[in-house]
């Protein structure tokens, strides 16, 4: 008997085949050589066979098949998804997505994505009083907090309360909003007042407030002071009033606003008109209208001056350092600007 190898090797050789094609099959032979010819030319002409991977037993196993209910990691990416839609302020109809959920199919083919309902009334409100525990548990340990609140208006023309909580943790400023729910009541000083108190006897705080912060309405200034707490105005809306007063008290400005606001309301009501001037400019070759040279003489200083005001809203805004200790300073620096901005209008007899 031939060795095993020797018989390997003669199964594995094609020669007996070739011979046979070329004395019986002659025409399927000559087709054969042919193709072996052009694939020596042009290699890359030729297919490659595409490689097949087996996969594993586990993973046969495993296609098609879903997490189970009390999954740990199901629960994780549940977790996140609830976390994504409060942070990013998404729908919670995003789990119902055709692309969100193909998305997800693709990361992880096992997991089922929960429904709208379950994220709802499950994961979001175990989430926000997993939350608010942590929130009470650190306010206990505060020794004074400071609040600052105000009432604004929705798009939807509903009236918001909005409370937050600033302290020292840690040697860190921390903030917590309280609470930020629809008001329905009028927004007399006595109903604010007992609402303001509703939510902090809630957090368990109302001997604590050291401050509390508001705009300058009148309601809102003795809704504070009916709930015995000491009051400070908003010195970043103070800013914004001294502001709108001040463009108010020059008509020259007044008027170039209203230039601006006419000219700007007028391409947004129009189409074509906007298209025209885009084309306009571009066979002129012109840049983008600019005021005339009169007018930039007052709105240049005026600019510069609204600058100065945007940046020391922004410093004392700041949530993270204490901004007390910065108002002096810029008040100091905004009123020497201030004068040295009326000397200048003055001079061109923009003041009368």
């Amino acid at each position: 008997m031939a060795p095993a190898a020797a018989q390997s090797e003669r199964k594995r050789n094609t020669t007996n085949l070739t011979k046979h094609l070329s004395k019986i099959h002659s025409e399927v032979h000559k087709e054969l050589q042919l193709k072996r010819a052009a694939a020596t030319e042009n290699p890359a002409a030729t297919p490659t066979p595409r490689p097949r991977y087996q996969s594993t037993l586990e993973a046969a196993f495993q296609k098609g098949k879903t997490y189970p209910d009390d999954s740990p990691r199901a629960g994780n990416i549940t977790d996140l998804i609830a976390k994504m839609i409060c942070l990013d302020l998404q729908p919670i109809s995003i789990v119902e997505d055709r692309g969100f959920n193909a998305l997800m199919k693709y990361v992880d083919p096992s997991f089922k994505m929960p429904s709208r309902k379950k994220i709802k009334e499950e994961t979001i409100t175990h989430m926000y009083t997993a939350f608010c525990n942590e929130v009470k548990r650190t306010l206990e340990n505060a020794e004074s907090v400071v609040l600052t609140t105000d009432m604004w208006t929705s798009r939807s023309t509903q009236s918001y309360l909005t409370v937050t909580c600033h302290f020292v943790h840690d040697w860190q400023m921390v903030e917590y909003v309280l609470e930020a729910n629809c008001f329905t009541e009028q927004h007399t000083a006595a109903n604010i007042s007992l609402a303001l108190k509703r939510i902090t006897d809630h957090w368990g705080i109302t001997q604590k407030v050291a401050a509390v912060i508001t705009d300058n309405g009148a309601n809102v200034v003795a809704a504070v002071h009916q709930a015995g707490w000491t009051h400070y105005p908003c010195f970043a809306h103070t800013l914004n009033l001294v502001v709108k007063d001040a463009i108010k008290a020059v008509p020259e400005i007044v008027n170039l606003l209203h230039k601006c606001s006419a000219i700007v309301t007028f391409f947004h009501h129009s189409s074509k008109a906007t298209e025209k001037l885009s084309n306009l400019q571009k066979q002129l070759d012109m840049p983008e209208h600019k005021l005339i040279h009169e007018e930039m003489n007052l709105i240049q200083p005026t600019i510069e001056a609204l600058r100065l005001y945007e940046q020391a809203t922004q410093e004392i805004s700041s949530s993270k350092q204490v901004s007390m200790s910065k108002l002096h300073l810029y008040l100091k620096q905004l009123h020497l600007y201030l004068k040295h901005l009326h000397l200048y209008l003055k001079q061109r007899h923009w003041y009368l």
